[in-house]
């Protein structure tokens, strides 16, 4: 993907970062493939380690547990307000507060939404390693309407 100026500073950039953002979020694909990138180009290795990225099923505003008329369980509820606070008291600080345990990738993975439906709300946010599965349908938008998207048949 092309993202005007800050597509070839990615090697470049020096910052520590925790993106913070939701399923929902125009952004949120944009927000994963920056960490991608970074993490995969930087110059300097800490900063490859240091990029870190939490998705859930919100909009562009974080944290809630319900997204328009969906409600995602009690699992859903992100308190940002503390994820910034110990990130900024380890980077600014220099106090030890389990930042450099986090997964880089702490996703929410969302089922269809029924109640025996086995996803986040049952488990809670899982790192990207863990994450396994792959889409068999996609539904929206109705122009790509298919079946296992990504691939040219099922594996």
């Amino acid at each position: 993907m092309n993202y005007g100026p800050i597509q070839w500073k990615r090697d470049a950039l020096s910052y520590d970062l925790l993106n913070i953002g939701g399923w929902y979020d125009i952004f949120s694909r944009t927000t994963i493939d920056l960490v991608d990138q970074v993490r995969a180009r930087s110059r300097d290795r800490e900063v490859r380690r240091n990029q870190f990225v939490v998705i859930g099923p919100w909009g562009h505003g974080v944290g809630g547990r319900k997204t328009g008329e969906l409600d995602f369980g009690a699992e859903a509820t992100f308190k940002v307000g503390e994820w910034q606070f110990k990130w900024f008291e380890y980077w600014l600080k220099g106090r030890e507060t389990g930042v450099e345990d986090w997964p880089a990738y702490y996703l929410f993975v969302m089922g269809d939404n029924r109640p025996e439906s086995s996803d986040s709300r049952m488990w809670g946010s899982l790192p990207k390693e863990n994450i396994v599965g792959r889409a068999m349908v996609r539904l929206l938008p109705f122009s790509q309407l298919s079946l296992f998207p990504g691939s040219t048949r099922p594996q």
